[in-house]
């Protein structure tokens, strides 16, 4: 993708908005994206999720400290400032457990609302990148955790928390 001219406020803003195709009301961004689909731009040098700069276009304003743009289409390439408003941590994580939206494993709705599940540690967390077996070949090697890390394809923290039990106690 080529690099995009330097541009003063209004052309930004325009160029903005060229760059999505609509889609079932929402505006799809078309540039780069991020893990989980979330696009991504860079303004004057520093990177930005392409719904927050909607939405502080929107607003004419930045986003309130301490507060998140929450997508209320669930559509998280979605930059329509009429999909998107400000609010909590709390706000989003409960759109996103109503919506069917968080990661495998033990289910936050569950959590929420209060409905027994089975404790999913280790290989029965959706989320595990290791395996049991992995894991006792990591507590029981004489490589670096470096060397582990690149071994496993996890990082170093993730071995040295395995290494000192801090994870996978289970094991």
């Amino acid at each position: 993708m080529p690099r995009r001219p330097k541009m003063n406020d209004a052309e930004l803003e325009e160029w903005f908005f060229n760059q999505k195709r609509i889609e079932n009301g929402c505006w799809l961004w078309t540039g780069v994206r991020v893990r989980d689909g979330y696009g991504t731009l860079s303004v004057k040098g520093q990177r930005i999720l392409a719904h927050r700069f909607s939405l502080a276009l929107h607003l004419k304003r930045s986003i309130a400290p301490g507060l998140e743009v929450r997508h209320m289409c669930h559509n998280t390439a979605c930059i329509n400032p009429d999909h998107l408003e400000e609010g909590t941590h709390a706000q989003n994580m409960n759109d996103m457990v109503g919506a069917k939206r968080q990661a495998a494993g033990k289910r936050l709705s569950d959590v929420l609302l209060g409905k027994d599940h089975i404790n999913c540690r280790g290989e029965q967390n959706g989320r595990s990148v290791l395996t049991t077996n992995q894991v006792l070949e990591i507590r029981t090697s004489v490589l670096s955790a470096g060397d582990l890390a690149k071994q496993y394809s996890v990082s170093k923290p993730t071995i040295l928390r395995i290494v000192n039990h801090t994870t996978w106690k289970h094991v």
